[in-house]
């Protein structure tokens, strides 16, 4: 038997970029040390940083002419120090097609790898941040991806392109998006970045499990917005096959309802290992952040100057144990 019928096709190595997408329409094939640019601008590849489904990432350094170099660093001028700036692009031509490269400044670290261990992606990063990489409290963190992203004065109608579970309520019935939205949605990821959890967890990406689960936590939804529900995202597929308007439940709007799973008990469950003030504090910031009257929100300035994030995080005798203890329940 000869030795081929042996062999088995090479398995996906966790971590390691798949060669398939090096092909016809695919990748361009990039190697160290590879000078890449356009008559403004030339870069040499340094170093490989990552990939994803649309492209990968290097390092380059600059490798060009005086002009060029005046042009390069004029725009590494940023309009904000923590949004990421656009610097140029060119278009390269190589055996898999045309590809178009984008140029943007150098940053450090993502905030994922900085944790000091896996085991931290699901504990409380602030605290942790701050035992184990005091330089984070620099104010150094810049803002990458805007994959998300919309202009409100183009808002059309449809569900925006994010996660159920930091979507603002008003989006999924007749009001428009507001730059108050994303209020709403940096309220849930200071939840989910302190506790480790998901304030309204979206499994399926089902939007009947968010608005039960804010309704769980919040209480009622107001009662102006009872049978819009759908009308800014469409129609769906039904069970019978026939596009339909997502089904209400009445229960959402019940003004008697009381929350079964009120944002304070969550927070003292998930936070039992910090001061009680410190509770408080936090519960004041989002309550603040999770109103559904838009105009109530507190505006970005009153998120960042809240008092909350000026205090320590020191935890009460033996209480961070007794938290874990019971999130292994």
């Amino acid at each position: 038997m000869s030795s081929h019928q042996h062999q088995r096709p090479l398995e996906r190595i966790a971590g390691v970029e798949d060669d398939k997408g090096y092909r016809i329409g695919g990748f361009f094939p990039v190697h160290l040390g590879d000078v890449l640019g356009n008559s403004e601008g030339r870069y040499r590849v340094i170093h490989k940083l990552g990939n994803g489904v649309s492209a990968t990432i290097f390092t380059a350094g600059p490798h060009m002419t005086e002009m060029s170099a005046l042009v390069f660093f004029a725009r590494m001028v940023a309009p904000h120090p923590n949004v990421l700036t656009f610097c140029s692009y060119f278009t390269v031509e190589g055996v898999n097609g045309n590809h178009i490269c984008f140029v943007f400044p150098f940053l450090g670290p993502t905030v994922k790898s900085t944790r000091p261990s896996a085991a931290l992606l699901r504990c409380r990063f602030p605290i942790d941040f701050k035992r184990f990489n005091p330089g984070l409290l620099s104010g150094d963190i810049c803002i990458a991806d805007f994959g998300q992203s919309f202009k409100i004065e183009n808002d059309n109608p449809g569900m925006p392109p994010m996660k159920l579970s930091f979507l603002a309520p008003e989006s999924f019935f007749k009001s428009p998006r507001l730059p108050t939205s994303d209020v709403w949605g940096v309220g849930c990821v200071i939840f989910e970045l302190y506790t480790g959890r998901v304030l309204f967890p979206a499994l399926n990406e089902s939007v009947h499990q968010v608005i039960a689960a804010i309704v769980e936590t919040l209480g009622p939804l107001p009662a102006d917005w009872k049978g819009y529900l759908g009308h800014q995202a469409g129609p769906v597929l039904g069970d019978d096959g026939e596009l339909v308007i997502w089904p209400e439940r009445d229960f959402w709007f019940d003004p008697n309802l009381m929350p079964n799973r009120p944002l304070e008990g969550q927070i003292d469950y998930s936070c039992s290992w910090i001061p009680e003030h410190k509770r408080g504090l936090f519960l004041q910031l989002l309550t603040g952040a999770l109103c559904f009257n838009h105009t109530a929100r507190l505006t970005p300035a009153e998120v960042a100057a809240n008092p909350w994030f000026s205090q320590t995080d020191e935890p009460e005798e033996g209480g961070r144990e007794d938290d874990e203890e019971k999130e292994d329940e």
